[in-house]
């Protein structure tokens, strides 16, 4: 009875340890595609930003009328 308690118990750590390594991947994977998540977003904020501070020296330039028709 011991050695198979034995036997179980390993079992049991053994698979202990492969759901910890699997959690980890996971949590890796997920990480790296929040990190290129949030680049994508702060590329889309920086290209907005642009786009903002080209619309705003346009409106005050002297021709606001250029503008309208655009």
């Amino acid at each position: 009875i011991k050695q198979q308690f034995e036997k179980l118990h390993q079992f049991l750590r053994d698979e202990e340890e492969a759901t910890i390594t699997a959690l980890r991947e996971e949590e890796e994977q997920k990480k790296q595609m929040m990190k290129e998540k949030l680049e994508e977003i702060n590329r889309h904020i920086s290209a907005l930003s642009h786009t903002i501070k080209d619309t705003e020296k346009m409106m005050n330039t002297s021709d606001n009328v250029c503008f309208l028709k655009v």
